[in-house]
This record gives structure tokens, C-alpha cells and sequence, in this order.
């Protein structure tokens, strides 16, 4: 089943040498773990929008017992948050 909803990449993991799991804030299902496969290559099409602290588009297929990100459109990302750790405890 696909789900398509827009969220804020809260916390990434790096997982395997391409992949990562992303845990989504999302206003409809809450906090949701997913797995974003082959994100961590700079070419590849859900890498930007599968970043910490990236407000994104993301299209979401729901297996059995996890959920994968299938499109992730960036639609604001916040960089200089990333770099002030003082904001970034706030």
C-alpha cells in the first residue's frame, strides 16, 4: 500500500554502504521508521530529500513489517540549523 505525505526527517541512520533509515514525523501517521535504499549515493534520486532536518514530499510503500521511502522530494531544507548546535538543542 502507498502512502503519500509530507514529514520532517527527525533522525537518519546509515545502514549497508548506500542505505538509510529515516525516522519521518509525519502530520497523519506520526513517527514512522523507514527505509530509504541506495540514499546515501550522491546521484541518487531520494538523497536530498531523506537528509536530517529536510522537510520533504515523501511517497511511502508499507510492507509487512516496515515502511520504504519510494520518492522523497525535498520541499525545505534546513541546513544552517545543521550547523549551530545551539539551535539545533532548541
Amino acid at each position: 500500500m502507498r502512502i503519500i505525505t509530507k514529514g520532517l526527517i527527525v533522525r537518519e541512520q546509515h545502514t549497508g554502504e548506500n542505505d538509510r533509515i529515516v525516522t519521518v514525523l509525519t502530520r497523519d501517521k506520526g513517527i514512522v521508521r523507514a527505509f530509504a535504499t541506495g540514499a546515501r549515493r550522491l546521484q541518487h534520486k531520494n538523497s536530498t530529500g531523506t537528509q536530517l532536518l529536510c522537510y520533504s514530499d515523501l511517497a511511502l510503500f508499507r510492507g509487512k513489517d516496515s515502511y520504504r521511502v519510494d520518492e522523497a522530494a525535498p520541499i525545505e531544507v534546513f541546513f544552517a540549523l545543521r550547523g549551530d548546535i545551539v539551535k539545533l538543542a532548541l
